[in-house]
């Protein structure tokens, strides 16, 4: 989990970290980052300002003297979460039916990916950033970890998401994502609330 050195102090400086605790929070957007960072400090973790939450994985090494920890959802529901934010509708259950929504997002999830490669800003979520992962405590919704100096840590996304894909769409997302899928043992079945036969579950899994 450990065991790497800075080579660059100001880049330490710019991350979300508590110096007494000797913890360092690494979290991707879209995933409800401020409810958890208010959690941390209610937990006792530093954070001077929620508004300023940075989301840079562009460290090289992590100091021997601190643990990273990352919290993390599932791509389906980081999507989905995007979409609602970025959505010109502005779009809430209180206003929208979840079949107007459902078809607002298939429609621009497949305007998307129609010319452009399935990358929506996920920067934890990338090859690149998977080492990162792999050296750190990782915190998901359905796995709490006990967090050293901090204790058991959890945390919620009640985002609406699933049946939200298409099943097509969620094959697109696995296939870029399957290493996320993998390291944090999110469920590949996850997008829908069918109970998907074993002949359709293989088909999900190893159409590419």
């Amino acid at each position: 989990m450990r065991g790497f050195l800075f080579e660059n102090y100001s880049i330490f400086l710019s991350m979300n970290f508590d110096r007494e605790k000797k913890l360092i929070w690494i979290t991707s957007n879209d995933i409800g980052e401020q409810i958890i960072g208010r959690n941390l400090i209610s937990k006792g973790f530093d954070i001077p300002d929620l508004m300023k939450i940075t989301y840079m994985v562009n460290f090289k090494d992590i100091s021997d003297d601190f643990t990273p920890f990352v919290t993390i959802d599932s791509p389906y529901k980081k999507i989905v979460s995007q979409f609602k934010r970025i959505s010109n509708t502005n779009w809430s259950l209180k206003t929208t039916t979840k079949e107007g929504f459902i078809e607002s997002f298939r429609f621009w999830f497949d305007s998307f990916t129609k010319y452009s490669k399935l990358d929506t800003g996920m920067y934890l979520y990338l090859p690149q950033n998977h080492r990162i992962l792999y050296h750190s405590l990782i915190v998901t919704p359905e796995k709490p970890q006990n967090v050293p100096n901090l204790g058991l840590f959890s945390f919620d996304n009640d985002i609406f998401y699933k049946d939200v894909l298409r099943f097509d769409q969620a094959q697109l997302i696995y296939q870029n994502y399957y290493k996320i899928f993998e390291i944090c043992d999110f469920n590949p079945f996850d997008f829908t609330s069918e109970q998907l036969t074993l002949q359709k579950q293989v088909d999900f899994i190893h159409k590419y």
